[in-house]
């Protein structure tokens, strides 16, 4: 009697048959269970290393390696100064060219220098500009026809006239009446620069042209001051000081009975002891240590200075 056992499909395998062969059919079956065990879902796990791999650059090697252009630099800010005739150019005291231009590198004057027109050509300085730093980052462009050869001619008292019925001017000194005057420019005039009020980088204005405005610059307001206070006291002795303060400046500055003041737009100050020591506390409303002073003048002349204590030996004897 052949038996059969229900094996795998239900196939039916005599048991002879069966045991002859089982070692082979023992592999066969576990051959066919792990492989179907192997082909089951399994569990991932939760500790793996995650690699990144970028897209490769092909020109990467000759990027990486290639040394760095410099940087391109934009070109040199210049500054250009016209007069209406010709001249010849002085910079710090060192001839720049004849012409009726000169050009200069905004770097070379950014701390402010001194230019000089020898107009006469005599090898004399006809007339002196000192070139401040708002001008040098404002403009590119300074036209040089405003500037006065002497500073002291814009100081004119007849020009004047029409309005000092306006100021009450007190006449018990030269220090009363200047301070009149100081305080009534104070609510007059207002600060406005020449670009605003002219359309060019400097220009000494005429002080009936600073009255009818009633705005202007730092020099405006110190040659309208000076001619005010020359058309009430002309024995004053008060004069206009051209100043690194430290980029260019112009303020007033008295000897009234050997007591020196400054007069300034929007200040004036007095300090015992020298006009040198006036010069160096004044400096302090300016935030450094010293201002260097260039020049002095009035309405006939204008000095000029090497040093500030040549300044103070000449305001300490005038």
């Amino acid at each position: 009697m052949v038996t059969f056992l229900p094996i795998g499909f239900y196939l039916p395998i005599p048991v002879t048959v069966m045991v002859r062969w089982f070692p082979i059919i023992s592999v066969v079956v576990l051959i066919i269970l792990m492989s179907t065990w192997v082909g089951m879902p399994k569990q991932e796990t939760t500790e793996f290393i995650q690699i990144n791999v970028s897209e490769i650059d092909t020109n990467f090697s000759s990027v990486e390696f290639e040394e760095e252009a410099p940087p391109q630099l934009p070109p040199e800010p210049i500054i250009t100064f016209t007069y209406n005739g010709t001249t010849n150019f002085y910079v710090e005291g060192d001839y720049r060219g004849f012409g009726s231009s000169l050009e200069l590198k905004k770097l070379e004057v950014v701390n402010g220098t001194n230019l000089c027109l020898d107009i006469d050509f005599n090898n004399l300085c006809d007339l002196e500009y000192y070139i401040p730093a708002e001008d040098v980052s404002n403009y590119g462009q300074i036209n040089l026809i405003g500037t006065p050869t002497h500073y002291g001619e814009k100081i004119r008292s007849d020009l004047v006239t029409e309005y000092m019925s306006q100021i009450s001017i007190s006449n018990i000194s030269d220090f009363s009446a200047a301070s009149s005057i100081w305080s009534w420019l104070r609510t007059y005039f207002h600060y406005a620069e020449d670009q605003v009020n002219f359309g060019i980088g400097d220009y000494w204005s005429w002080p009936n042209e600073t009255l009818a405005l009633r705005r202007g610059d730092c020099e405006d307001w110190t040659t309208t001051f000076l001619s005010i206070l020359d058309n009430a006291r002309p024995s004053a002795k008060c004069y206009g000081l051209l100043a690194g303060v430290p980029t260019g400046h112009v303020f007033a500055m008295c000897n009234f009975d050997h007591q020196f003041y400054i007069f300034d737009q929007g200040f004036r100050k007095s300090k015992d002891g020298s006009a040198a020591y006036l010069i160096r506390d004044y400096a302090g409303v300016w935030g450094i240590e010293n201002i260097t002073v260039y020049s002095a003048f009035d309405a006939t002349s204008t000095v000029r200075f090497k040093s500030n204590q040549e300044f103070a030996d000449w305001m300490e004897t005038t």
